[in-house]
């Protein structure tokens, strides 16, 4: 299993705190394997086997506890009377009404519950309202270049230079099972097609009984081929239509929803650097994963940058930024990075040895305040160190910097 310090670490400190810790992230990203970690931490830390009780719904064996009632028996059951238990269920969105079970174990006061889910909105409605100000949600990304370079030393590629490892990670992703396949574009392809409809039907056809599943692939395909650009209902409706694929606008919509939802894509709000507020139309679409995207295009080179762009955008994620597009008097800044307490500006650029594209690069991070960090990366060795208070970093740099 891979170590993943940065959120192992984050679950032991909200350990028996009256909180249900809810994990989110796209299947196969890591969240089971995460989970084994801590419970493996339990036990060293002196928990007994017998105080843990482990679910995963997508197991056959435990097929019987889709239902609500059944799953809060079978927990009810395990509980240790005034002991405290430690209660695991991996893929909760597989029971119907699974919030009103999960609010009556906690109500219970004995158990310290942990649940995974592959669905954005899953905890919005029920789970919130039942639940308000009593859960706290981790989103769980794939590997960060760092996580899969430390894995891939011992994988089976053996060592590769940090260059040539990051050639790997943008061309066949980052999901954790990545490190343990060969370079072989068949197998890793076979691999990626396998997650990816595994992800359209058990979190999209079948949670929203989608009909048209061959529009679904063609809208994904369309937003794996335009990421980091803005994209609309109708401007996918409009491609397809064109294409000969007639698809109304509502329907794009709706399927762009199911397609954020199911965390293969995140829509990225535009920010009014000036005005400081979200302008919610025209968002831009990342994928959650590089190497989906290329296998769902052929693994055919080009685009370089956005997708760049899009393993930045990861990145910044995974340091618990609030990203956006930024927007600033006709100017674009790829991404406002906000947390409390830091606003940074990001441009990125797979190089900027031409002068012109420099200048074109720079300027927007000129024109935006000069109180908030602002930061130029790019694949050129050696960058100048800053221009001006702009910051200029190597990007394997920046993403292995701690």
């Amino acid at each position: 299993m891979i170590e993943r310090p940065h959120y192992l670490n984050r679950l032991v400190a909200f350990k028996d705190t009256n909180l249900i810790k809810i994990l989110t992230g796209v299947r196969r990203c890591g969240k089971s394997t995460l989970l084994k970690l801590y419970r493996q931490w339990l036990e060293s830390a002196g928990v007994a086997s017998d105080a843990v009780v482990g679910i995963d719904l997508d197991l056959l064996e435990f097929e019987g506890l889709r239902e609500h009632h059944a799953l809060h028996d079978h927990i009810g059951k395990r509980l240790g009377g005034n002991a405290r238990t430690y209660v695991f269920i991996d893929e909760v969105q597989r029971c119907p009404h699974f919030e009103d079970a999960v609010e009556s174990i906690f109500a219970s006061g004995v158990a310290d519950i942990y649940l995974t889910g592959s669905n954005a909105r899953l905890f919005s409605s029920g789970l919130a309202t039942l639940l308000s100000g009593r859960y706290v949600e981790i989103p769980i990304l794939p590997l960060s270049f760092k996580e899969y370079l430390s894995a891939q030393a011992s994988g089976r590629e053996g060592h590769l230079s940090r260059e040539q490892a990051f050639a790997r990670y943008v061309r066949y992703g980052s999901l954790p099972e990545i490190t343990n396949l060969p370079s072989d574009e068949q197998v890793v392809s076979q691999y990626l097609e396998g997650v990816f409809s595994s992800i359209l039907v058990n979190d999209i056809v079948e949670r929203h009984e989608v009909r048209d599943v061959a529009a679904l692939k063609r809208i994904a395909r369309f937003l794996y081929g335009n990421i980091g650009s803005f994209t609309s209902a109708a401007s996918v409706s409009n491609a397809l239509t064109s294409a000969g694929h007639r698809l109304s606008q509502p329907t794009a919509e709706s399927y762009l929803g199911h397609l954020s939802d199911s965390l293969l894509f995140y829509a990225v709000e535009r920010f009014d650097v000036r005005g400081k507020e979200h302008l919610r139309h025209l968002p831009k679409y990342y994928s959650v994963d590089t190497g989906l995207r290329n296998h769902a295009l052929g693994f055919r080179p080009g685009d370089r940058g956005h997708v760049l762009e899009n393993i930045v955008y990861l990145e910044l994620c995974r340091r618990g930024y609030r990203v956006s597009v930024g927007k600033l008097n006709g100017l674009e800044i790829d991404f406002v990075a906000q947390r409390p307490q830091e606003t940074l500006y990001v441009q990125v650029s797979e190089s900027v040895v031409d002068p012109r594209v420099l200048e074109r690069e720079l300027t927007p991070l000129r024109r935006a305040d000069g109180f908030h960090g602002r930061l130029l990366l790019t694949q050129d060795h050696d960058p100048q160190a800053s221009y001006e208070g702009i910051a200029h970093h190597n990007i394997l740099d920046w993403l292995l910097a701690d």
